[in-house]
């Protein structure tokens, strides 16, 4: 019974700490979402309506920027530029491998800086 009256207390006084600090055990407190599975889908559902088609157009832009290169190599650029060929073609291959060497940092760092992080150092600061 005391044990229970202990436990009831601290959740009572976890309940007071707002979202995103620390409760006395050192532990985020998540706070209950306060919608439904239904608002949630359909708010899903409408991100990945407005976002998959932007981010399906930048894939395709870099796609074809990678692409036109040869196009360009073919026509007068590297007389337009002055430049030479090997130039150009360093240049590719310092662009592909930045593309490689910082898409899993950069990954990695998406990951560990998630919203409700971003959201309690925000917090914190003000």
């Amino acid at each position: 019974m005391e044990k229970e009256s202990a436990t009831h207390q601290m959740k009572q006084d976890e309940a007071d700490i707002p979202f995103g600090e620390l409760s006395s055990t050192g532990e985020y407190i998540l706070a209950e979402p306060d919608w439904t599975a239904a608002e949630e889908r359909a708010a899903k559902r409408k991100i990945d309506f407005i976002l998959l088609p932007i981010l399906g157009l930048a894939f395709f832009a870099l796609q074809m920027d990678r692409g036109n290169i040869g196009n360009a190599l073919t026509d007068t650029i590297t007389e337009d530029l002055h430049v030479t060929t090997n130039q150009i073609n360093i240049g590719t291959q310092l662009l592909s491998a930045g593309i490689v060497l910082l898409e899993i940092p950069s990954n990695v760092i998406l990951q560990k800086t998630t919203p409700t992080t971003t959201n309690a150092e925000a917090h914190n600061v003000s």
